[in-house]
């Protein structure tokens, strides 16, 4: 290997390693998921069209996400 596509090579990979990791993406589950359900709604009446909690368990959720699938409707 050639000195100039060495160096090159050396500089990618300390740019790739010291990279910013990705933070991980809060997942609520169990205990952490009814807590959100319950500061957003106080309680649920959850829209059992579709499985919502394994969604909001394997996925980023938002709090609006949480009010069309469980908050009680007036």
């Amino acid at each position: 290997m050639t000195q100039p596509l060495l160096a090159i090579t050396l500089m990618l990979s300390i740019l790739t390693a010291s990279a910013t990791p990705e933070l991980p993406v809060p997942r609520y589950c169990g205990a952490k998921l009814a807590e959100l359900v319950k500061v957003v709604c106080g309680s649920c009446n959850p829209d059992l069209s579709q499985d919502w909690i394994t969604h909001a368990c394997s996925t980023n959720i938002s709090k609006e996400y949480i009010r069309k699938r469980c908050c009680p409707t007036d």
